[in-house]
């Protein structure tokens, strides 16, 4: 039977051959016994077992997805049943060339994402009534909670020396919302107060105020007057809105709200039981340098065309580190572009006709209800309403009828309805309710009259041309092919992002996520409708925990920063567990990637950097000396390992020993766990605790930006202590409270790691590791001649990276790193990770899962291009400066002293497959001095 690593792992054969001659070894065992020091080596990696073909992992994932028992479901709480476009899923969910792109920091080869996060930052501004969006966050209950750390971040002056720190919570909010924000409030110091808004009386003591609209009840609420006051106070208004309803009630921002948050979820995006599902946060344009997470902007390129561009807070967290007031690194850029579409697809008319449907039914609903006898105590409503019934029989009953509803409090019933509710869903819930009361003689629905809606929108919203012209499936198809011609992703070239592994994401193990057994089942059943995914969550887990070295895992942090933050929140209740609150000192090496102090900056702990030696290395004199003057409020050092400079540190033992001395616990940064699996392990090294980017290692994908899953795997003396869940049990026994809005996160997208761990198996997972060690260090020994390698190892090797230094071609040639990176685009390739962690310096990350031949062709453009650097003779007409060159810019009128064969055709083999970017350089200040974040026409 044929092995999936032998159609994952790129170089083969002969090829690996000659691979090891230029680096001047004879085997990969051999390279491997001087990258990673001997003492960390794993004697043992079998526990995966064999890797299966992709024919039995396929067979194997539809089996467990039919285990679920996806039911006609009315529970709401932010997940709702919806349509799924096929034009959308087909075109942009299972197109490569869509999940396969990374984060748009490259932004004149990401035009056409860029634009799609465009249309949804106009889509939330234009539905919420709000003047500014960002272009996406990872779910409804953490950007609730960003929210929150705004409004904090926002206090006067007067109020920070006021001690303001009361948040107030109307308490009639989702549970899991209320949940992260208690996570999320509690080690920044911040009080949260839960009552009712019509009865609340300001102290003076708050900073913020937060709001659900429609409320979890399913009330529309008129929070007019309370934001007045609110405002009064010099409280800040955020309301958490459901964006459908929005069609048809009054907007946040027509009502006063500072800031605006919700899900998109029911724009096409399936339940997925809890996500992915992009969500968003929208506030006044005054606040835009505090808005957290990415910002599209409209600039203009070299040649005075219109250009996207992430604006203000692109790399926030890499900036301001421990001073960032957010540590978003992956938000849900695929789903955000899914949702932006299916505005696009329906347009306002089409929208509205979906919203006007699901409250035309609900008046229906509660009208008949009425008749039968039961009181209803939503007075006004869009969607949802709460029946005063007797809660065992309905359930008893309705789940004989394969119908879920929900049950908040004994003697009341919520449900819910969405765009895919019938009259005939209508006919069975009354027909439940009559055989409740004793009725049990079919119930024909009655038509009554319905009234206007509460609060009703008069305001127009989508009047932009991009969502009044695509009707038509051909329409659209074109539409977003036409966006999608204008990006590169690993369908054209390998992306080689140090530290961010944008390796193959194997076909068959996207093809599972789409299967209904997966995608329709929400996140708050009864745990006996959800049998597969909890096989599937069991078995990631459990593979996980083996491969990271641990005794358990979290599934629910759904981002690799989300990761980071959570496995902080453990280590901190493990030390306030032990009667050792003031164990709140992290040590972070000034290496580190940004998130790293941002996390812990969020997670409450008091920040010091460790400094790095001339090799790249954490400072061990350095550090000895920061345990030692921080040893009794130590509570941790984040390491990661590899280092961000790409290293495996030979004394990672030491520093380990050193902080367990002291009485701190150690946390590795797992993001560049695809270096370890199968050679060593956060376990063995003796961490306590570790995140995974199952975006990265694990071969989820990027998707421009997000979805990400970012799990924890923890020792045993941390097990207890992973999140809980206020609505659905999971592993933590004193767990921390929630770190996402489900209690499993972005479980859709489970089943691409699992099938991926068990395509390969040990010996594949292993040898991935191995082959992303080899490409490595192959680029590494081919491009010293001309370049210079910054680090490497104690025997003169890189690990799974490289850093390449361009410091001296400002002054040589007159030209910066970024040139060079752009000019790389012309080559048809996307850029390194552009100065990090050092200055003026490209970060190579090859991974496993690109061939000798592409490698082979990234060299040859590299030393290409420092042969141009050589051949400038005007220092600002010249083919760096100007790049990338474009299409149009090639059949005008050319003046520059280069040719056009040269411009566009450097090296023979890019005529074969040649990307032309869409825009030319673009002018970033000019898009932050004149900031435009939506469609303007």
């Amino acid at each position: 039977m044929e092995k999936f690593a032998d159609r994952h792992i790129g170089p083969r054969g002969e090829q690996v051959t000659g691979m090891l001659e230029v680096i001047g070894l004879e085997s990969i065992e051999q390279l491997i016994d001087e990258v990673i020091p001997e003492d960390i080596r794993l004697n043992d990696f079998t526990g995966i077992g064999e890797g299966i073909s992709e024919q039995e992992v396929f067979g194997e994932l539809k089996r467990i997805s039919e285990m679920n028992a996806p039911m006609r479901t009315f529970i709401g709480m932010g997940y709702y049943p919806t349509v799924s476009p096929p034009a959308i899923i087909r075109n942009i969910l299972e197109n490569p060339s869509w999940y396969t792109s990374y984060t748009p920091y490259q932004a004149e080869i990401s035009q056409g994402r860029l634009e799609a996060l465009l249309n949804f930052q106009t889509m939330v501004t234009s539905l919420t009534g709000m003047e500014l969006s960002n272009c996406s966050l990872l779910d409804e209950a953490t950007a609730a909670a960003e929210a929150m750390a705004m409004m904090f971040n926002l206090r006067s002056r007067k109020a920070v020396q006021e001690n303001r720190n009361v948040l107030f919570v109307d308490s009639d909010i989702y549970p899991q919302t209320l949940d992260v924000l208690l996570t999320r409030s509690e080690p920044l110091g911040i009080e949260i107060i839960l009552d009712k808004f019509e009865e609340y009386e300001f102290s003076g003591r708050e900073f913020g105020a937060i709001v659900q609209y429609p409320a979890a009840s399913g009330e529309i609420k008129d929070y007019s007057s309370f934001t007045e006051k609110a405002h009064g106070s010099e409280v800040k208004v955020t309301a958490i809105a459901d964006i459908l309803s929005l069609c048809l009630i009054m907007p946040p921002g027509e009502w006063g709200a500072d800031i605006c948050v919700g899900s998109v979820q029911r724009f096409g995006l399936p339940m997925a039981y809890g996500g992915p599902h992009a969500a968003f946060l929208a506030a006044k344009d005054e606040y835009k340098r505090n808005l957290p997470g990415r910002i599209i902007g409209i600039s203009v390129d070299r040649l005075g065309n219109r250009a996207l561009r992430m604006a203000l807070q692109t790399r926030v967290q890499h900036i301001k580190r421990e001073k960032a007031t957010s540590n978003i690194c992956t938000s849900q850029a695929l789903m955000a572009i899914m949702a932006g579409m299916y505005a696009v697809y329906h347009g306002p008319e089409g929208l509205k006709e979906i919203a006007g449907r699901i409250y035309k039914l609900t008046s229906l609903c509660a009208a008949n209800l009425r008749k039968l006898g039961y009181e209803i105590i939503t007075e006004n409503f869009f969607d949802s309403i709460r029946v005063k019934a007797n809660c065992e029989k309905i359930k008893v009953i309705a789940e004989n009828r394969n119908i879920n509803l929900y049950y908040p409090s004994e003697g009341i019933v919520h449900l819910r309805l969405d765009e895919l509710t019938t009259e005939e869903d209508i006919q069975n819930i009354i027909e439940i309710f009559a055989e409740a009361a004793g009725n049990p003689k079919s119930q024909n629905v009655q038509r009554t009259p319905e009234k206007e809606i509460f609060r009703s929108r008069k305001s127009n919203f989508l009047t932009q041309k991009v969502f009044n012209s695509y009707r038509s499936e051909t329409e659209l198809m074109r539409y977003i092919k036409k966006l999608e011609k204008r990006d590169i992703s690993l369908t054209n070239s390998m992306i080689p992002l140090g530290s961010c592994t944008m390796k193959l994401n194997p076909a068959v193990s996207m093809m599972s996520i789409t299967l209904p057994g997966f995608a329709d089942v929400h996140p708050f059943v009864p745990k006996e409708q959800a049998a597969g995914y909890k096989e599937l969550i069991k078995g990631l887990s459990e593979d996980l925990a083996y491969i990271t070295g641990f005794e358990s895992a979290s599934l629910q942090p759904n981002s690799g920063a989300a990761g980071e933050y959570a496995g902080l929140m453990v280590i901190r209740a493990y030390h306030i567990d032990n009667s050792q609150p003031f164990r709140n000192t992290v040590l972070i090496p000034r290496s580190a990637h940004g998130t790293n102090p941002a996390s812990a900056a969020m997670a409450g702990m008091d920040i010091v950097t460790v400094q790095c030696d001339e090799n790249g290395n954490i400072d061990i004199d350095d550090l000895k000396n920061k345990v030692a003057e921080n040893a009794s409020r130590l509570s941790c050092i984040m390491v990661t390992y590899p280092s961000t400079h790409g290293i495996f540190e030979s004394n990672i033992k030491e520093i380990v020993d050193l902080v367990h001395d002291n009485g701190g616990l150690v946390y590795m940064d797992g993001a560049n766990m695809n270096a370890q699996v199968g050679l060593t392990s956060p376990g063995f090294i003796g961490a306590d605790v570790c995140h995974l980017n199952l975006h990265k290692t694990f071969a989820m994908p990027h998707g421009g930006g997000g979805p990400g899953v970012g799990p924890i795997c923890v020792n045993k003396k941390l097990s207890r202590f992973l999140p809980s869940h206020p609505i659905v049990e999971t592993e933590g026994i004193n767990g921390i409270t929630s770190v996402s809005g489900a209690p499993y996160g972005s479980a859709g997208l489970f089943s691409i790691s699992y099938a991926y761990i068990k395509l390969l198996g040990s010996n594949g997972l292993k040898k991935a590791s191995e082959f992303a060690i080899l490409n490595a260090n192959y680029m590494a020994k081919a491009l010293e001649r001309e370049f210079n390698i910054l680090y490497t190892g104690d025997k003169d090797r890189v690990g799974h990276e490289l850093i390449i230094d361009f410091s001296e071609y400002k002054k040589k040639y007159g030209v910066e790193t970024g040139d060079i990176a752009r000019r790389l685009m012309d080559y048809g390739f996307h850029a390194p990770t552009v100065s990090f962690p050092v200055h003026e310096t490209l970060m190579v990350e090859p991974t496993e899962s690109e061939s000798k031949e592409e490698l082979d062709r990234f060299i040859e453009a590299l030393i290409n291009i420092k042969k141009e650097c050589g051949e400038i003779t005007d220092p600002n007409d010249n083919v760096l400066k100007n790049a990338p060159h474009t299409a149009p810019e090639i059949v005008n009128d050319w003046r520059h002293p280069y040719t056009r064969e040269n411009a566009v055709f450097p090296l023979e083999w890019v005529r074969e497959n040649k990307f032309w970017p869409y825009v030319s350089k673009i002018d970033s200040g000019y898009g932050d001095r004149n900031l435009v974040c939506s469609c303007n026409e």
